[in-house]
């Protein structure tokens, strides 16, 4: 069967505090409609078996979630339209999210099983030392590795 999460937290929010997400965080669209009706949050994890991680946002009507759904999906593939994101472990962790509407909620579900879990660990490890590297150590090599020559090919004889 399914394991239950191991850790959940769920905030509803009061209206000072959604007032005062609403006048901080300058969303577009259909994200910033969203923000006018959210109501709550509730999160969820399991990491003794992979990683499972669940989102749960409750709004004042359903009206959004629809629109809302439609367009967090349309992030998620554009994502994945990069070649070079494929290559590494989000690639496969992106096409694991799923994204739902439920009533007047929007669910955002991802299951990982272990090893790509840990893929993903040490790629945002490598990426938050990244900038710490540039720092300490400048780039002296050339970005072009073994680059072909434009001369034309020699008929001489090496010189002995």
């Amino acid at each position: 069967g399914e394991t239950p999460p191991e850790v959940v937290a769920v905030a509803v929010l009061p209206e000072g505090w959604r007032r005062a997400i609403r006048e901080r965080v300058q969303a577009p669209g259909v994200f910033g409609e969203a923000l006018e009706k959210l109501r709550a949050l509730a999160a969820s994890a399991r990491v003794s078996r992979g990683l499972a991680l669940s989102v749960r946002v409750r709004f004042e009507d359903a009206s959004v979630v629809e629109p809302l759904v439609e367009q967090a999906r349309l992030q998620r593939d554009a994502l994945l339209d990069d070649p070079l994101l494929g290559l590494t472990a989000a690639g496969p962790a992106l096409r694991r999210v799923a994204v739902e509407g439920q009533g007047s909620e929007v669910v955002l579900a991802v299951d990982l099983d272990e090893s790509l879990a840990e893929r993903l660990v040490e790629l945002a490890q490598r990426m938050l030392q990244r900038p710490e590297r540039r720092r300490r150590r400048p780039r002296t090599e050339s970005p072009v590795l073994d680059a072909p020559s434009t001369e034309a090919p020699s008929t001489e004889a090496p010189a002995p």
